[in-house]
C-alpha cells in the first residue's frame, strides 16, 4: 500500500513502470526506451529539488579537518547553509561552567512550592544576543559556501587563526535521497508530462506514415504533455517558491 508517509515508488524501475502504465502499456505500445524515460525522470527530480522546500539539519563540524586556504568539505546532499553558530571548544560540551550552560541555569526561576520554570524563548533570545556580540566583536566566522563543490570556506581561516581545535554548528538545507523523491505526486506527474512530450515528438516523425487498415499515428499526446508541464511548473513555483541564493546567519 502506498501512503504519503511511505511511497510505493522508491526506485527507478518502479517510476518507469508507473509512467508506462499511465501511457497505456502493456495494452498499447509506448515507443520510449529506459534511457529516454530516465531523462524525463531526471528533468522532473531536478526541477522539484530546485524549488521544493528542503529538509533542515544541523551539523557539528570539527575544524581539525579544515584545510588551510581551501576549506572543509560538506556532505553531498547539502544545498544551502542558513546558519553558522559561533565556534565551540570541544571541552565546552557538558561543561557546567560553559557560557551556554551558565546562561541556561541563570534563566531558571523558582517559585513556591519549589517548582522550576524555564523559558526556551528567553534562552533563544539571549543566545541570539550573545551570537551578535561575538560577531560584532570579531569572535565569530563569516563564511562562503560553494554548493557545486560542497566546499565551505571560513573567514578568518581557522588554521591561521589557530582555532583548529574548535567546532562549529551549521544549520543546513539538504536534498532528500532519490528513493524519497520518486514517489512524490508532483514528481510522478511531471515525469509523465515530460514523457508525453518526448513520445509526441517521436510520433510526429512518423505522422505521415500510413498504418495498415488506413489508420495514422496520433502525435497529439505531445501537446497534452506540454500543457501539463506548464501547469505543473506554475504549481510548483506558486506553492513552494524558489530557493534563495543566500541566507543571513
Amino acid at each position: 500500500m502506498s501512503t504519503y508517509a511511505n511511497f510505493e515508488i522508491q526506485d527507478r524501475d518502479a517510476i518507469r513502470r508507473y509512467i508506462l502504465r499511465k501511457l497505456g502499456a502493456p495494452i498499447l505500445t509506448v515507443e520510449l526506451t529506459a534511457e529516454q524515460l530516465d531523462a524525463c525522470i531526471d528533468d522532473a527530480t531536478e526541477l522539484f529539488t530546485k524549488y521544493a522546500v528542503q529538509d533542515q539539519q544541523f551539523l557539528a563540524m570539527d575544524l581539525s579537518n579544515y584545510v588551510q586556504g581551501v576549506g572543509i568539505q560538506l556532505p553531498s546532499n547539502v544545498v544551502r547553509i542558513f546558519s553558522l553558530s559561533r565556534q565551540v571548544d570541544g571541552g565546552d560540551f557538558g561543561n557546567l561552567f560553559a557560557v551556554d550552560s551558565s546562561l541556561m541555569y541563570s534563566l531558571v526561576s523558582y517559585s513556591l512550592p519549589l517548582t522550576r520554570t524555564f523559558s526556551f524563548v528567553t534562552y533563544e533570545l539571549a543566545n541570539n544576543y550573545m551570537d551578535m556580540v561575538r560577531m560584532m566583536g570579531g569572535n565569530s566566522f563569516d563564511f562562503n559556501y560553494n554548493e557545486r563543490t560542497k566546499t565551505l570556506v571560513l573567514y578568518p581561516d581557522p588554521k591561521t587563526a589557530q582555532m583548529q581545535n574548535l567546532y562549529i554548528i551549521l544549520g543546513v538545507y539538504t536534498v532528500r535521497s532519490e528513493e524519497q523523491i520518486y514517489g512524490e505526486d508532483w514528481v510522478k506527474r511531471m515525469a509523465l508530462a515530460e514523457s508525453k512530450i518526448l513520445l509526441g515528438t517521436i510520433r510526429k516523425k512518423f505522422s505521415s506514415v500510413q498504418l495498415l487498415g488506413g489508420g495514422s499515428i496520433d502525435a497529439t499526446i505531445g501537446d497534452e504533455g506540454i500543457k501539463e508541464r506548464d501547469e505543473l511548473r506554475e504549481e510548483l513555483q506558486t506553492r513552494e517558491g524558489p530557493q534563495l541564493g543566500f541566507f543571513v546567519s
